[in-house]
């Protein structure tokens, strides 16, 4: 089952209706064999989304999407200075958005081993910043272009430049990789100020390894970062609870209390991103999250 659920998150064509036949079987699969347990992970995950957002009031002034309008753009913060440093892992056929984005920092590192190098046959210009390494994240034994975390962050450090950014967009790799990031490497994780990635495979929240480690990062980046952005991603589907949608995919975007706390007065503590700012991605229904 979990094999027929990769091959089909994994279609290359944006077609609507395949979109829909996917979304609706991970939604059939997730619902049929749903328990109470399920439903208790689900209202733990919202709360703790939600308790998290309730903080902020829209404001989108202080962030800004860039890279194509629909998959493969991102919505940043305006904070980003010459002297950060962002680590993107999973570019696919699209990197706009560390095109685009590299004129506000000082390097963008690109890791994806599933393309071949983008700068050589680049579509349009593109800054002198960017970096890219044939490299993705996962387990070594079985695909020798696959690493570790530690690993990507071993490379990029050996130019002498700390990571304050890092973006994932590694279809389901960012699982093993966030909970590595917060239980092994808190040397990496203390210089990044921003953390940006897609969150995949939410209907999996019934599997005990996948609920404690996936509790156990957002717990963390909650209690360390503020939850400054938040949007559903319509492709992998949703299923209702108690009358709300909770999505199977989203994008998060955290940032350092630090930062937040420099930028915004206490004031103006209550800010987030306006979700307006991130376009409705394939399906035609909107998932109403919060």
């Amino acid at each position: 089952m979990r094999l027929v659920k990769r091959v089909l998150h994994s279609l290359v064509s944006r077609s609507g209706i395949i979109f829909d036949t996917r979304a609706t079987l991970e939604r059939r699969i997730f619902e049929e064999t749903a328990s109470p347990q399920n439903l208790n992970r689900i209202k733990i995950f919202m709360e703790l989304i939600n308790s998290s957002l309730s903080k902020f009031q829209s404001d989108s002034k202080y962030y800004k999407r860039f890279g194509s309008k629909n998959d493969g753009g991102y919505v940043v913060p305006l904070t980003l200075t010459s002297s950060d440093v962002i680590l993107s892992i999973g570019i696919g056929k699209d990197f706009s958005f560390e095109n685009e984005v590299s004129h506000l920092v000082s390097h963008v590192y690109m890791f994806d081993h599933t393309i071949e190098n983008p700068l050589i046959k680049k579509k349009y210009s593109v800054n002198n910043n960017l970096t890219f390494f044939p490299f993705g994240l996962g387990d070594k034994h079985t695909n020798k272009k696959l690493i570790s975390m530690k690993d990507i962050f071993n490379l990029v450090d050996g130019n002498e430049l700390k990571v304050t950014f890092l973006k994932m967009d590694c279809e389901g790799a960012e699982l093993e990789a966030l909970y590595d990031l917060i239980t092994q490497n808190s040397e990496n994780l203390s210089n990044l100020n921003y953390i940006l990635f897609e969150y995949h495979y939410l209907s999996n929240i019934k599997n005990d390894d996948f609920w404690d480690k996936t509790y156990t990062i957002f717990l963390y980046l909650m209690q360390n970062f503020e939850l400054v952005y938040f949007h559903p991603n319509n492709f992998a589907g949703y299923t209702e609870f108690k009358s709300r949608n909770f999505p199977f995919m989203a994008e998060f975007l955290f940032i350092s209390k630090k930062i937040a706390m420099d930028l915004f007065s206490e004031s103006k503590s209550n800010w987030r991103a306006n979700l307006q700012l991130n376009r409705n991605n394939f399906l035609s229904k909107e998932i109403d999250f919060l």
